[in-house]
């Protein structure tokens, strides 16, 4: 599966970083357009909130990650009961590629948690 995100811009002391993407690009798989803004009130600590459209509706989404050297603690919520809220640790490799793994808590209380790892390579403009 293929996520792609574009920063519009990054944030200074007036205005938040602004992100534009789509997520699940692939075949046989609805793609998920997002549009994120994020805060960083302490150089490792971040916030972030924004909408994305999920299966025609559009969910809130909202998150928390604290940086320290190449490990980054995060949390994020989506809303509505089909979705989860996401805790995560993210190892970044000089490379550019990073590692995440994600515990999954389900809104709906009936659905089980799942875990989920994936692999990132992160392109970036000079």
């Amino acid at each position: 599966m293929l996520n792609v995100k574009f920063r519009l811009w990054n944030h200074t002391h007036r205005r938040p970083a602004v992100a534009v993407g789509v997520q699940n690009v692939c075949a046989g798989s609805a793609t998920q357009p997002y549009l994120v803004a994020g805060f960083g009130l302490d150089n490792p600590l971040r916030f972030h909130m924004g909408a994305i459209a999920i299966d025609g509706a559009k969910r809130g989404l909202f998150g928390i990650d604290y940086t320290w050297k190449n490990i980054t603690l995060q949390g994020d919520w989506i809303s509505g009961k089909e979705n989860a809220l996401g805790l995560g640790i993210s190892w970044s490799l000089r490379s550019g590629i990073n590692l995440t793994y994600s515990w999954l808590i389900p809104n709906a209380s009936e659905q089980p948690n799942w875990h989920s790892f994936n692999i990132q390579y992160i392109l970036r403009s000079r």
